[in-house]
């Protein structure tokens, strides 16, 4: 690493990005609502909006430290109150007017 300072950018790059990863999980697992959790993890993780959700809700809600019932309902709710959309892709967050 020394002698290769190319590799020695990429090293740094990598470790800033899973510091700031670990950070916003930090923050996202203090937060007590099951709305706020998963509003964050779109905001944040997401893309514009959208987060795909590849491989369940019940994976989202181990990452999430959430019960998947919880989850579940949450899902719900939030699509009732038209504040996000879910599709076979993902989540997706309205916007809101």
């Amino acid at each position: 690493m020394a002698t290769d300072s190319a590799f020695a950018q990429r090293w740094i790059h990598m470790l800033n990005g899973e510091l700031r990863r670990l950070r916003l999980q930090c923050e996202r697992l203090a937060l007590n609502r099951v709305q706020d959790r998963l509003l964050h993890l779109i905001e944040t993780e997401g893309t514009a909006g959208q987060l795909p959700i590849g491989a369940g809700l019940k994976s989202l809600a181990g990452q999430l430290g959430v019960t998947h019932e919880a989850l579940y309902r949450c899902v719900a709710n939030l699509v009732k109150a038209q504040r996000l959309q879910r599709s076979p892709l993902g989540l997706s967050m309205m916007n809101s007017a």
